[in-house]
């Protein structure tokens, strides 16, 4: 493949319309940032508590199913008798 027609004038061109493409979409993504509301400290503690509660979740973790059948875990007992 042959990139005769790359001179450096069409080189520069390509770097500076990708900077100009990368620009518009950080513009872009900081407009729309900037107008979505900001959440209320509740909504902040719901959103960590959701976010932690789907990690709990995990289906790869053993424990998943007990958690989800509503068995205790064996750390859970031993802290439950102790």
């Amino acid at each position: 493949m042959r990139f005769d027609f790359l001179t450096p004038e069409i080189f520069n061109m390509l770097v500076i319309a990708n900077l100009i493409v990368g620009l518009a979409l950080i513009a872009y993504r900081f407009t729309h940032d900037m107008q979505r509301p900001i959440p209320t400290p509740e909504q902040q503690r719901q959103q960590i508590h959701d976010e932690l509660s789907t990690n709990a979740l995990d289906d790869k973790s053993p424990q998943s199913e007990q958690i989800l059948q509503g068995e205790e875990s064996p750390a859970q007992n031993q802290q439950n008798k102790g």
